[in-house]
Formats: C-alpha cells, sequence, structure tokens
C-alpha cells in the first residue's frame, strides 16, 4: 500500500535533547493513516530533521492529542512518543530516505497501532481539526522574519526539498 504523512507542515522549532542542549530543527508534522478495523487509524506524527540529515537519521516521534495515550503493549514507540524501527537504527545514507521511511512507520503501525483513546481500548480516527489546530500555528514560524540564520537557511533548504519530495511522490 502507498504511505504518505497528510495534512503535513513544515515548522522550525527547538528540539531539546536529553543531555539538556536545544538546536532549531526543521519538523514535518502531520498524520499518517493506516487502516484498523475495516477503516483508518489517523496517527500524528513529528518527524525531525537534525542538522546533519541526511546522513543521520531523523528523530520520528508519535503525538497523540490529550484524548489518548500510546500504548506500552507495542515495541515500536516509547512512552515519550519515540518511534523505534529498524529502518531508523540501520539508517544509512545514501540510500535511506524519507519515502521509505513513511513505508516503515506505515507497515509497522498497520500491523499495531501505538495509541489508543484513554476511555476505551480501541484506536480511533483523529479528526482533521485536531491536527490542523496545531499545525497552524506551526507554519507561521516559517514567515517570522525574526528566524535565526541557521533557521532561515532550514527553512529555504526544505522548500526545495518539499517541492522535489512531492513530485518524486506523484511519479510513484
Amino acid at each position: 500500500m502507498h504511505s504518505s504523512i497528510n495534512n503535513s507542515s513544515l515548522k522550525v522549532a527547538p528540539y531539546y535533547y536529553n543531555d539538556g542542549t536545544s538546536k532549531d530543527l526543521l519538523c514535518l508534522v502531520g498524520t499518517i493513516s493506516v487502516p484498523f478495523n475495516n477503516g483508518r487509524c489517523n496517527i500524528p506524527l513529528e518527524i525531525w530533521l537534525q542538522t546533519d540529515h541526511p546522513l543521520v537519521a531523523p528523530l520520528v516521534y508519535v503525538t497523540p492529542p490529550s484524548n489518548m495515550f500510546i500504548s506500552s503493549k507495542t515495541g515500536n514507540v516509547k512512552q515519550d512518543g519515540l518511534v523505534i524501527l529498524s529502518y531508523l537504527k540501520l539508517w544509512n545514507h545514501p540510500t535511506s530516505n524519507l519515502s521509505a521511511l513513511f513505508q516503515a512507520i506505515f507497515e509497522s503501525f498497520s500491523e499495531s497501532s501505538p495509541i489508543f483513546t484513554k476511555t476505551s481500548s480501541d484506536p480511533v480516527t483523529l479528526p482533521s481539526s485536531t491536527v490542523s489546530s496545531s499545525t497552524e500555528k506551526s507554519s507561521e514560524s516559517l514567515l517570522n522574519p525574526s528566524l535565526s540564520t541557521t533557521s532561515s537557511k532550514f527553512h529555504y533548504y526544505f522548500i526545495d526539498f518539499s517541492d522535489k519530495f512531492s513530485r518524486s511522490i506523484q511519479n510513484m
């Protein structure tokens, strides 16, 4: 099946590492739609591209809304939302890419949904308004003239990247 990130937007925001340091990184925010019980489950994601990307793997997080939680039964997502996949562990430039990463996420989450509602053990489909409300604000950061030089470089690099990526997906 074809996998892609839906309702997506790009933002430049500080990413906080475990050692307490932070860097402004480019983040793709969106949902990936996977089959579940004769329907679809839209799983919200953040894909953080590190400054050394594509030499190093992105950091991928499941970001459930407040009415949902990350299942402790899934082996592919930590409780903080960090996605753990073999594809990410074995990331190898130049053969690894975001398109194949989306496919790996799709396949993994199709087997076992990492999110569930707090009142039920059934995964649910998120309304598109849940995602768009958070992504509307993030798109503002791309238009903010006070972004640092590094952030601005990311911004222009990924506008070009996004255009090329969209064209390559359309040609698939």
